[in-house]
Formats: structure tokens, C-alpha cells, sequence
């Protein structure tokens, strides 16, 4: 509900810094729309699962993750998780940026971008480096 509530603030801050690009996830399916307003480009980041996860949930799956999302909560009374992730691939400026590489998923990189007809762009696993205790204390201090 607060992301939703933010859309106002959102808009101003596009208005205001006029980003060359707007990147966003599911929990925000309007951003794409108030970017696109400003004349900025918005890509999805998928970030959750793996190709091959959304991969087998589009297609073996399908039934068992469509009632999951149907019985989840939702973040706004009026949008369940569902739509709000169908949204936001409809949304993306014809690429999805995903938490993968090809290495890995290839074959599952390529059958999702035909499922959902966008360019599906790995952008690396995203784990963060391990901090060491030394550094730690460094940054505390």
C-alpha cells in the first residue's frame, strides 16, 4: 500500500531529476506508466526467480502458480500479485532485465523472452561480495 500511496511523490521526483531510465519491479506496476508520462524509458527487473523458475511456472505450472498468486495478499485492495507481476512485464520498455546469467539459463533466457516477447537480459546472479570483520569495523567507525 505505501509503494502505491508513493506514486505522486514518484512522479515529482522523475519531473524533477529527469533520469535517463527507470528501472522497477512488481510491487510497483505504475511506475512504467508515470515514467513514460515524462518521456523516460522503464524496464522490469526481475529479481525473485530464475528463468527457469518463471520458465516452468508459464508453462507445467501455470495452474498451481496462478492460484498461489490468486490467494496471496495483496499489496493494494484492488490488484492481487497476479496482475501486479503480469503488469509489470507488459509494461517493461521491451526488455526484462532478470538475476541470471546465460552461462547458466540460456536456453531458459531465450524461451522466456519468446513467452513473453521482450528482450530477457541477465544482468549477473547480484550476490553481494562478502564483508570481512576488518572492514566492518572500518565502515562503523
Amino acid at each position: 500500500m505505501a509503494f502505491d500511496m508513493a506514486s505522486p511523490s514518484f512522479s515529482n521526483m522523475l519531473k524533477t531529476l529527469k533520469p535517463d531510465l527507470v528501472i522497477y519491479d512488481f510491487l510497483q506496476p505504475w511506475a512504467p506508466s508515470i515514467a513514460y508520462t515524462h518521456n523516460i524509458p522503464a524496464v522490469k527487473l526481475h529479481n525473485y526467480w530464475s528463468c527457469h523458475d518463471l520458465f516452468c511456472a508459464s508453462c507445467h505450472e501455470k495452474p498451481r502458480l496462478t492460484n498461489s498468486l490468486e490467494g496471496s495478499s495483496t499489496v493494494h485492495p484492488y490488484i492481487n500479485d497476479k496482475e501486479r507481476i503480469l503488469q509489470s512485464f507488459a509494461r517493461s520498455s521491451n526488455i526484462v532485465l532478470i538475476k541470471t546469467f546465460r552461462e547458466l539459463e540460456g536456453k531458459y533466457i531465450d524461451l522466456l523472452s519468446s513467452l513473453i516477447e521482450k528482450k530477457v537480459v541477465p544482468v549477473g546472479p547480484l550476490v553481494e561480495d562478502p564483508v570481512h570483520e576488518d572492514e566492518k569495523a572500518k565502515t562503523i567507525d
